[in-house]
């Protein structure tokens, strides 16, 4: 049985993932500048070699890898090089039965909301209350349900997955990470594990690191060139305990390509370089029409 991929192949359309690096961040490594995609138009060239398209002022990155298309120029400078302008157009349009949803346009309190939320969560899995403060944080969550209910939209409206410039993308089902790199010859991204992932005996709960390994699939295939696909297989080997509250990196490839099956390696490492866990993954296409 298939397996939903990751927040972007559910969330994004794929030809709506923006140019992210370079990514300026803040001192708590918060983005705080990303290019931000609208409507596309016809494509044309930029100044930083990057195939990109214009549409009414906005600037939108498309990457593709130049393996799909025959005798088509490829950048070489900046980021993404190796992209081609054109490469990977007819595997995107085969976007099985996906919805093709776009990128959100959100203000900054967004971001804020959500990392309240976030914080929240690591609140109620490490605080012991006493229960009249119980009943008053029960009352105040209770208020905060009603305050949202009334604006629930379905999937592809609301912006939870879709604000690429936040941590786990504004989704608070994904770990809070933020992307370093994507392009065609992998996908790096760097976070933490917070209370709220804790397993046991400090460490990180055994079913995040698929969880952030299958993020990561989708992302890898994706900055690939490859159209919509979801997981067939996960395979993760456990190294070494998986700390909380330090900074980890994790990175991924695709190894080969055959047919509609996309096979993909990545591995999670601290900032020393040791290998805390691995995966190796197939990502297979969609036909048409479907989920």
């Amino acid at each position: 049985m298939l397996e939903c991929a990751v927040q972007l192949v559910d969330g994004v359309w794929t030809e709506c993932v923006p140019d992210v690096g370079p990514i300026e961040r803040d001192a708590n490594r918060i983005v705080t500048y990303v290019t931000v995609v609208r409507d596309i138009g016809e494509v044309f060239e930029a100044g930083n070699g990057l195939p990109q398209r214009r549409s009414e002022g906005h600037l939108a990155t498309i990457e593709r890898h130049d393996r799909y298309v025959a005798n088509t120029r490829v950048s070489n400078t900046g980021y993404g090089a190796g992209m081609s302008e054109q490469a990977g157009q007819d595997q995107y349009e085969r976007h099985g039965g996906f919805p093709k949803y776009r990128q959100a346009d959100v203000g900054p309190e967004y971001g804020r909301l959500v990392e309240g939320l976030r914080t929240l969560q690591d609140l109620a899995v490490s605080a012991a209350p006493t229960p009249e403060a119980t009943v008053e944080a029960a009352e105040r969550v209770e208020a905060l349900i009603d305050l949202l209910k009334p604006f629930q939209v379905p999937e592809g409206v609301a912006p939870a997955g879709r604000v690429m410039t936040l941590p786990g993308r504004g989704s608070l089902l994904m770990l809070p990470w933020t992307i370093e790199k994507f392009d065609a010859e992998g996908v790096r991204s760097r976070g933490v594990f917070r209370r709220y992932h804790l397993g046991g005996n400090g460490a990180a709960h055994g079913g995040t690191l698929p969880l952030l390994f299958d993020d990561m699939l989708g992302l890898i295939q994706h900055a690939y060139g490859r159209p919509i696909s979801r997981t067939a297989f996960l395979h993760v080997n456990y190294r070494k305990i998986t700390p909380l509250d330090t900074e980890l990196v994790v990175e991924g490839s695709v190894d080969r390509v055959e047919g509609r099956k996309t096979f993909i390696n990545a591995v999670l490492r601290d900032l020393e370089g040791n290998v805390l866990a691995d995966c190796n993954a197939l990502m297979l296409q969609l036909l048409e029409g479907q989920q």
